[in-house]
């Protein structure tokens, strides 16, 4: 019996210890998440941009498991990639889940597209491969200088961004619209430029940026534009991009000089016709020599010639027509000594106090406007409101037109280029009414329906 006795005490123990090992071992497998779970974590980067030369930070958030249950380890790293320091620690969520926070930083030697193998985390008795975010590396902010890039937009064979020195070709008289776009700065400090020899050349859009806005210290591989220019050259041969000048606050506070890309353009000759800037087809021919006398003929009369005092003459009564409010026999004077030139001058010059008397006009309808408003006559108001729009929509609209610079332009050579040296010139007959796109110390660039091009400022008699 007492045999017996022991066997069973036996027994009971050591099913009890089965019990309890199952038990124990059973909790744990238990609190093992489940695979469907396991497959939404992922190990994300504390930050949207990584960098060389700096700390970066990874975390892998796993709820509903304590850290005392978690153990991690990582298998052998890609070359230039360094694991610098990790813990871990316990989170509470925002839904107040609590669970496992594992904090890894990691140093990065070489910028560009990095897989960082998976992180291998044990959750009780179980092995689990989490994935890392696919990330890129920059370089440091604080060692990256600001970079220029040019994009042309002129065309589908321009329409490209250029780094490193590039060649293309264009014809002479073809337009070329390109960008010049900067990234990796906080701010623009200065920007200019040189213009170029035997070209048209000019700004038609200036950023804020290119006006000192501050972009601020984020990092950011976004390029922001600079400006937009129109480039015309004029003459075959090579040409550099124009010289720009630019300076720029790096991501460290410094000042750098911004270094524009080399971009070479090779100038081919003119094609047999070429177009102007208003898209009118003009023979090549007009361009090859500077001694051939012009046609004079418009309309199918013969254009008779006119001297430097009847084209000073033309000028001066329109600037009485644009200063006059009345000026019926000014305007009647005008034609008919145009007429007897058989000069087709049909645009007539905006007057200057019509504008003036709109503008008065506007500010007195506001006056009234005010006192009807507080003797609170809404309805004579409001339609105060609407007359005082139309004036100060008429004043402004003029006024644009106005500020615009006019001129008679005497007749002679017409150039490419303002200088005398040039061996692209035509011959151009006078009395034509121009605008006057731009001005240097000795040359007007002009511009019309029948001609373009820079001409001696003594040519041309300016609408005041």
């Amino acid at each position: 019996m007492a045999k017996t006795s022991v066997k069973q005490k036996r027994f009971v123990c050591r099913g009890l210890l089965v019990f309890v090992f199952f038990l124990i071992f059973g909790s744990l497998y238990a609190k093992s998440p489940s695979p469907a779970f396991i497959r939404t974590l992922k190990v994300k980067a504390d930050n949207s941009s990584i960098f060389t030369v700096y700390e970066n930070g990874f975390t892998l958030k796993i709820p509903g498991v304590e850290p005392s249950n978690v153990q991690t380890d990582l298998p052998q790293l890609p070359e230039g990639v360094q694991l610098i320091s990790s813990k871990k620690e316990e989170f509470i969520g925002e839904t107040g889940t609590r669970g496992t926070a594992v904090h890894l930083w990691f140093a990065f030697k070489d910028t560009g597209p990095v897989r960082l193998p998976p992180l291998i985390v044990i959750i009780g008795f179980r092995t689990y491969y989490i994935p890392f975010d696919d990330i890129t590396v920059f370089e440091n902010p604080d060692l990256i200088n600001p970079q220029a890039l040019v994009e042309f937009v002129s065309g589908a064979k321009f329409n490209r961004n250029f780094g490193d020195s590039k060649k293309f070709t264009a014809r002479a008289g073809e337009e070329i619209i390109f960008e010049l776009n900067l990234k990796y700065f906080s701010q623009i400090i200065s920007f200019n430029w040189k213009l170029p020899k035997n070209s048209i050349f000019e700004e038609i859009e200036t950023s804020e940026y290119a006006r000192g806005k501050s972009v601020g210290r984020n990092f950011s591989d976004k390029s922001l534009p600079v400006a937009k220019f129109r480039w015309k050259p004029l003459v075959e041969g090579e040409y550099d991009l124009p010289e720009f000048a630019l300076t720029a606050i790096a991501y460290n506070g410094s000042q750098r000089t911004v270094k524009i890309p080399n971009v070479i353009l090779t100038v081919l000759p003119a094609s047999q016709k070429v177009e102007n800037s208003e898209g009118k087809i003009i023979d090549k021919r007009l361009f090859n020599s500077a001694f051939s006398e012009p046609k004079n003929t418009a309309g199918g009369f013969t254009k008779k010639k006119i001297g430097i005092e009847d084209c000073k003459k033309i000028a001066e009564l329109r600037s009485l027509e644009r200063n006059s409010l009345f000026s019926g026999k000014v305007k009647l004077e005008r034609e008919q000594l145009e007429k007897k030139f058989s000069l087709s001058n049909n645009e007539n010059e905006i007057k200057k106090p019509f504008v003036e008397l709109f503008a008065v006009c506007g500010i007195i309808l506001l006056a009234l406007m005010v006192i009807f408003i507080i003797l609170k006559r809404k309805k004579i108001a409001i339609m105060l409101a609407f007359c005082m729009i139309f004036a100060f929509v008429a004043s402004f609209y003029k006024g644009t037109q106005i500020f615009k610079n006019y001129g008679i332009f005497a007749g002679g050579n017409i150039s490419p280029v303002p200088e005398e040296t040039s061996s692209a010139v035509q011959n151009f007959y006078g009395g034509i009414r121009v605008k006057i796109s731009e001005k240097t110390s000795d040359y007007f660039y002009i511009e019309s329906s029948e001609i373009n091009g820079w001409v001696k400022k003594e040519l041309v008699f300016e609408i005041k």
